[in-house]
């Protein structure tokens, strides 16, 4: 991306296609210069916009192309960004970057920006958390108690009620709720199993609402701020997933730890 201070350029955009100068451009993010030329572009796209009422991006595309052509806009006045460098998540496949930690690491070392594009609502906070690119400080060093559900595993409605049973649990025993990070998904149809992210299992905003959450990777991510470990221990799941009586001992476990994080163990349950 060029500087401020090179004025060979107006403004600068993320691709919306291809990795050239002749896709289209994602106006969620761009990089203008302070140009009286820039200034012509958005006030032609708001003007046609007043008009048509119409997709403000094919707008804005459609002015830029009608200031390349009279020689306003033409490279390098105007410049498409490398998707390597700018990255949009509709564009490449973020998919295996979100179980494997060596491929996120590096999409991460790789890029720029990454531009959570075709992710909706309470998934694109999800995401960002999930990649550490949520940069508070006091969030990570001032880390609240944690309930972290692990050895998640069953269908996809069983998976997703266990973490629904310990989003709950969290809020009962004043804790916050920390995602699992990967789950056994039993395959019925297929008569195998698959390590699942939590995202694949179930409608995760149901679950971000019923209180206080932190990612999966929130110890991974804590460690860019702080050096000092978190207190730990496990304790047993309950043994039934909707009977709230027989999720009293977790519950009462869960109240009695001094550790900063319980493990909730869904392979070994307590009565």
């Amino acid at each position: 991306m060029r500087p401020l201070e090179d004025t060979s350029w107006h403004i600068q955009f993320q691709s919306d296609k291809r990795d050239d100068q002749i896709s289209d451009v994602n106006i969620g993010w761009y990089w203008a210069r302070p140009t009286e030329t820039v200034r012509e572009y958005f006030l032609r796209s708001q003007a046609r916009w007043n008009e048509t009422y119409a997709w403000d991006q094919a707008i804005m595309n459609i002015i830029r192309w009608d200031m390349i052509a009279e020689g306003k806009l033409d490279y390098p006045k105007s410049i498409v960004l490398p998707l390597v460098d700018y990255k949009a998540t509709m564009l490449f496949d973020w998919q295996p970057a979100f179980t494997n930690l060596d491929v996120m690491d590096a999409m991460n070392n790789e890029g720029v920006l990454i531009h959570y594009t075709w992710v909706w609502d309470n998934r694109k906070t999800f995401v960002a958390k999930h990649f550490g690119h949520w940069l508070n400080v006091s969030y990570y060093v001032d880390s609240p108690l944690l309930l972290h559900p692990v050895n998640v595993a069953g269908t996809r409605n069983q998976i997703f009620q266990q973490i629904v049973r310990a989003a709950n649990i969290a809020v009962l025993c004043r804790r916050t709720f920390m995602f699992p990070w990967l789950m056994n998904e039993t395959l019925p149809e297929y008569n195998t199993w698959r390590m699942a992210p939590t995202h694949w299992v179930g409608e995760i905003g149901d679950v971000m609402r019923i209180g206080p959450w932190v990612e999966s990777t929130y110890i991974r991510n804590r460690r860019r701020f702080t050096d000092v470990n978190l207190t730990e221990e496990t304790i047993p799941g309950p043994p039934d997933l909707v009977d709230n009586w027989l999720a009293k001992p977790a519950v009462d476990a869960c109240l009695a730890s001094q550790s900063q994080i319980v493990n909730l163990d869904f392979s070994v349950t307590g009565l």
